[in-house]
């Protein structure tokens, strides 16, 4: 029995070819290191499927995940801060974090010297 469904079987892509296609389509840097790391590390990566130890991308997933990452239109860029933190606050997510630490050394403490002992040299 043949099938009669004509219709096209989707093409995954791999891990480089979704970076790239990510890259040329929506305009930011995606790399594979960056996907597998967002597989990994944390769920805020495009969804995929394995084939074995291959992970593959679906076209429309990937749309799906760029568009968003990608902000709203805003007209200048106090319209993005304020944007964040209307978003903080309504996570609850508002903390102050501690000052930049500096990266310098502090001086070294001088030693005194020890009195030389009268004879010795």
């Amino acid at each position: 029995m043949t099938d009669t469904n004509d219709s096209p079987i989707e093409r995954f892509l791999r891990r480089a070819e979704a970076a790239q296609y990510i890259t040329k389509t929506f305009g930011f840097s995606c790399s594979p290191k960056w996907l597998a790391k967002l597989a990994c590390v944390c769920s805020d990566g495009p969804p995929f499927r394995h084939a074995g130890r291959v992970p593959l991308y679906a076209r429309a997933d990937l749309d799906a995940w760029a568009l968003n990452r990608i902000g709203p239109l805003v007209r200048s860029t106090s319209d993005v801060a304020d944007r964040r933190g209307d978003e903080r606050r309504q996570r609850g997510n508002v903390e102050r974090r501690p000052p930049a630490r500096r990266n310098h050394r502090p001086e070294p403490k001088a030693r005194p010297r020890k009195a030389r002992q009268p004879g010795r040299k």
